[in-house]
C-alpha cells in the first residue's frame, strides 16, 4: 500500500456566519486511481460510490474540526492517504441553526504522491446565492456546493 501523509488540513470559513460541529469525512474507496498499467481497469470501473452509505468504501477516517468563526480558519492534523485508490470527500456543518453538506455523496478528490507532506486546504464562500466548497492539495483542486441536509 502506497500512503501519502497530509501534513495538516486547515478549513478556512470565508462565509459570513460562524461555522458548528464541523466534521470531516474521508473515504478510501475500492476503485483504484489511473496508473498507466491499470489505466484500463480505471476508465472500466463504473461502480457507485457513496460516502454516507459507505457503498464501495474501504476505509473512513472522519475528523472533528469543531468550530470556525466567520472569516477564519482552524487547522487539524492531517492523516496518511493510500494513494492507490480513489478518493471521496464529504464536509458536514452547522450555520444559522440549519445543517448543510457537500451536495455529492461521491465528491472524489486524489491524493496522489505529490501531495505527500502537504496541507489540505479547505475553503467554504459564497458564490452568488450558493455556498461552494474548495479543496486545494499540491497536485490540484476541484470544487463542490453545499445543501441543507
Amino acid at each position: 500500500m502506497e500512503v501519502a501523509n497530509l501534513s495538516e488540513i486547515i478549513v478556512r470559513n470565508k462565509l459570513r456566519h460562524d461555522l458548528r460541529n464541523v466534521t470531516l469525512v474521508y473515504a478510501v474507496s475500492n476503485k483504484l486511481q489511473a496508473r498507466s498499467f491499470l489505466a484500463t481497469e480505471y476508465w472500466l470501473d463504473w461502480r457507485t460510490v457513496n460516502v454516507v452509505t459507505e457503498q464501495n468504501i474501504r476505509n473512513i477516517i472522519r475528523k472533528d474540526v469543531g468550530e470556525i468563526l466567520s472569516r477564519r480558519e482552524r487547522a487539524i492534523d492531517g492523516f496518511g492517504c493510500n494513494t492507490c485508490y480513489r478518493h471521496y470527500w464529504q464536509l458536514y456543518w452547522e450555520m444559522n441553526g440549519r445543517r448543510y453538506k457537500i451536495n455529492k455523496d461521491n465528491a472524489q478528490v486524489n491524493v496522489w504522491d505529490i501531495d505527500r507532506g502537504g496541507d489540505l486546504e479547505i475553503t467554504l464562500l459564497n458564490e452568488g446565492i450558493h455556498i461552494r466548497v474548495d479543496f486545494k492539495l499540491p497536485s490540484g483542486n476541484a470544487y463542490f456546493y453545499a445543501e441543507n441536509v
